[in-house]
This record gives structure tokens, C-alpha cells and sequence, in this order.
């Protein structure tokens, strides 16, 4: 990592004018209150030295943070600390308090310490804990905090239209700083060569990577004995290649969308796919080495051993195909955010260090920092190439995750409590995304009316 000092410089026009708020704990001493090296401190001078250094500990408490979560942002003893906690820390004096709470009971554990008194004062963000943990009373929204945030510096333009899809109830809880995980579909140039089809990746740069010429492609692969069109896991990547969501705002409400047009397009799409013989419903944590499936569908985790395990079959990756009648690419991917915790009296730090993560995205030496880091050949102890990721899959999936390319589509649904969605498979937002892939039920029009009564109950909880 670069000096802190140089690193900053660069968007010194963006951090180093501070806050008001934080203004005291920058202050330097008074001369008056150095202490004389010929004569002995007079009562009034020894006060106005314990006042000076009483404000200053008043001002870095103000900027210290208690983090409650499963997970710890803090470095382990020899490890790097990230590009945000440094910024936090050497720029804007902060600090961050670890508490630990074990994953599956972190929810209660939040509202125990809120109930209680206790002090906490941020929260990770995840799918499942907005807008439930409104309802819930455990977050504040962040609105009075946008100086601290930096939204009028310029460093979240491309992000406004992904912040405003998050409001609820006129507040913004939830501010994406970053989008990570993107689902993405990775396949052979060889293969496609060998089969007289176009690139797909090229196809998108002209926006022309549709459903129609995905599902043609997999269709005459398999017809030709090639075997499969797909696999891995991409449900909720053609849900939102719709542009379309179960749940929608509409005059500031949420309401349900299920019966929308652009839904039912999507999933008659994966009943088509699972009606060809197009779908192999195995497990497989990287693209097939026997090429015996066009496309590999996974979140990026997967693309290093992809690459490694396949060498000599020029890999490439795309997006999910958008509908014919979207407006432009919409990707399945995660959010990166952090939620301000209620009766936080740190609001102001927790938005100066969320401000902090999106300066370490959007700062050009931290991306340069990253890219050259993903791209490192990782071997194993033997020598063997383990996994790697080449420039050109860098680069494009920094494209995809740039919302003025692909926009990061966000459902509601899938934080509306398990009714709608959790993460062992239950709910109907997981049933949206498998149901039909798998063949459980004839038609998507016998889905939706089984599950229509559901959601319009669930909605109803958020009604204001």
C-alpha cells in the first residue's frame, strides 16, 4: 500500500475538507498550553492543557465505532488492514470496536443491545436484513448524514439511480458503496468457434446478447450432440434480466408485481430451458473441463479455477442475456452497504466511513491496487497453476458491475422475511428462482396463483 499521505493527495479535494462535526479532533495544540521548559505551570495553565486533551478524547470517541457482526473489518495481528479502514483511521481519526455475534442469531442479538441500551452503532448489510429489520426498528436512516457521506463531492454520481432504488418509506437506509458477486455466464470461444456461433461477449458490446440468441445458441449445440446448454446456478439472474421485480415501489409503496408481464416472460423462459433437455442440474464449482456444457453459470468466485482448470479453451464471460423488450442489461449481483444501527449516537462516523469504502472503490490507485492483485497468478504448493483471472475478464467484469452498464437490480422481496426468502431454501423468491428450472410445476400461470395470496400478505406487513 502506498504512503497514506500520497494516496490521499490525490483526492484530498474529496476527504480532507472535513466535516464541522469532526473539526475538533484535527485541532492542534494552543501554544498557550505547552508546557514551559524554564518555569513551572500556573494552575490556569495546567487546566487549559487537561480541557484541550479532554475535547480531544470527547472528539476521537465521537469517531469511534462499535461494529457489531459475524464478521470482523479489523485486521488480525500482521494482516493489511483495507483501503477503507486505512482512510477511516490515518485521515478521519476513526475507529473501529469489534463485538462479535454469531451469524444465525445476529438479528436478535442487534435488537437485545438496542433494547438494552447497549452501545452499537453499525451493521453488516445483506439481502435478507432490509426492509425487515425496519419493521424490526433496528436501523436509522442515514439522510441526515449526507455531508459526512460526501454525496455533493462527485465520488457517488454513477451510484445515485442503485442509492434512490433502495428508499423506503422517504429515508435511505441502505447506501451501496460497491456492487460484488456478480452472476455471470462463462464459456469457451473455442467451442463457440468450433460451432460457427457468434461471441457472445462481443454480441453484448453491441447489445445484442438477448434471450433469443442465448436460447438459439444452446438449442443448436445440443442438437448437434454438443450436450447441454447450461448449468450452475442462474435463476435469479434471468428473474432479473427482466428489469422487472416481485415486489415494486409504486407512490412510495411496496406493492406486489407478481402478476407483471415482464415476470412471466422470464420464467417461461426457464420452463423453456428446462423443456429442451437445456439444463444440467448438477453441482459443479467451475466451467465443465470436457466442454460438455455451453454455458457455466456462477458468481465471479468461480472464474480463477474455471481458467485453470481450462487453459486451452480461451475462456470469456458475459452477462445473463437481457429480455427483448429490457431497456438494457440488468445483472444479479450483491450490494455492498452498511447500516447505521438505531439509537446510534455515531451516526456521523458510521456515514464518514461508508464514505471511506467508496472513496477506497473509487480512488484510482486502490482500483490499479486490485486489479493487479486479482490478476496474480495464485499456484499451489506443487507448483501447478491453482487459479488465475486474465486482464480482459478483469476489465469486463468492472463493466458489468459499472451501473451505467448493467444496473444491479434490487427485489425487496428477498428482505422481507422468510415467508419470502432465506438462504435454506425456502420461500417464495427461492421457488421463483428454481421452481420451473427444476420442472416442479407445469406452468408458471399454476405457480404465481399459488403463490399469489402469500406475497400480497407479506406485502401488507409494509404497507406505512
Amino acid at each position: 500500500m502506498k504512503d497514506i499521505r500520497k494516496t490521499m493527495a490525490a483526492v484530498s479535494a474529496l476527504t480532507l475538507v472535513l466535516s464541522s462535526v469532526f473539526s475538533c479532533s484535527l485541532s492542534k495544540k494552543d501554544e498557550s498550553s505547552e508546557e514551559s521548559v524554564t518555569e513551572a505551570r500556573t494552575t490556569e495553565e495546567v487546566t487549559e492543557a487537561e480541557e484541550e486533551e479532554f475535547q480531544k478524547a470527547d472528539a476521537d470517541d465521537k469517531m469511534a465505532i462499535t461494529w457489531l457482526s459475524d464478521y470482523d473489518i479489523t485486521p488480525a495481528k500482521g494482516e493489511k488492514r483495507s483501503s477503507a479502514l486505512e482512510i477511516f483511521e490515518d485521515v478521519f481519526g476513526g475507529k473501529i470496536n469489534y463485538v462479535y455475534t454469531p451469524e444465525e442469531s445476529k438479528y436478535d442479538r442487534l435488537a437485545e443491545m438496542i433494547n438494552a441500551g447497549e452501545e452499537v452503532d453499525m451493521f453488516p448489510y445483506e439481502k435478507g436484513a432490509f426492509p425487515e429489520g425496519v419493521l424490526r426498528d433496528l436501523y436509522a436512516p442515514l439522510d441526515d448524514y449526507y455531508e459526512e457521506l460526501g454525496m455533493d463531492t462527485g465520488i457517488w454520481d454513477n451510484m445515485q439511480e442503485v442509492i434512490d432504488m433502495f428508499e423506503f418509506r422517504g429515508s435511505h437506509y441502505v447506501i451501496p458503496y460497491s456492487l460484488t458477486r456478480p452472476t455471470i455466464l462463462t464459456y469457451s470461444r473455442n467451442v463457440m468457434r468450433e460451432n460457427g456461433f457468434e461471441d457472445p461477449y462481443e454480441l453484448y458490446k453491441q447489445g445484442q446478447w438477448t434471450w433469443d440468441k442465448f436460447m438459439e445458441m444452446m438449442q443448436s449445440f445440443a442438437a448437434n450432440g454438443g450436450g447441454y446448454g447450461i448449468n450452475g446456478e442462474f435463476g435469479q439472474a434471468a428473474l432479473a434480466s427482466s428489469g422487472s421485480t416481485l415486489i415494486k415501489k409504486e407512490n412510495g409503496q411496496l406493492v406486489n408485481n407478481i402478476s407483471d408481464s415482464a415476470l412471466g416472460s422470464a420464467e417461461q423462459l426457464l420452463a423453456d430451458i428446462y423443456a429442451n433437455g437445456l439444463y444440467r442440474d448438477n453441482w459443479i464449482e467451475h466451467f465443465d473441463t470436457d466442454a460438455n456444457v455451453l454455458f457455466y453459470a456462477m458468481e465471479d468466485w468461480a472464474l480463477g479455477e474455471s481458467n485453470a482448470l481450462n487453459e486451452d479453451k480461451d475462456l470469456m464471460i458475459v452477462p445473463f442475456p437481457k429480455s427483448p423488450n429490457a431497456d438494457r442489461y440488468y445483472i444479479s449481483c450483491e450490494h455492498n452497504a452498511r447500516l447505521l444501527a438505531k439509537n446510534s449516537q455515531k451516526g456521523g462516523a458510521v456515514a464518514t466511513y461508508i464514505r471511506c469504502e467508496r472513496l477506497a472503490e473509487t480512488e484510482p490507485s486502490f482500483k490499479d491496487e486490485r486489479k493487479a492483485a486479482a490478476t496474480t497468478v495464485v499456484k499451489k504448493g506443487n507448483g501447478d497453476v491453482k487459479s488465475f483471472i486474465t486482464d480482459e475478464q478483469y476489465d469486463a467484469l468492472q463493466e458489468f458491475l459499472d451501473p451505467s452498464q448493467c444496473f444491479p437490480l434490487f427485489d425487496f422481496g428477498y428482505g422481507m422475511g422468510k415467508g419470502m426468502y432465506d438462504y435454506n431454501g425456502a420461500g417464495v423468491m427461492y421457488n421463483m428462482e428454481t421452481t420451473l428450472l427444476n420442472g416442479y410445476y407445469d406452468s408458471w400461470d399454476f405457480a404465481r396463483d399459488a403463490w399469489t395470496d402469500l406475497v400480497q400478505e407479506q406485502t401488507a406487513r409494509y404497507a406505512q
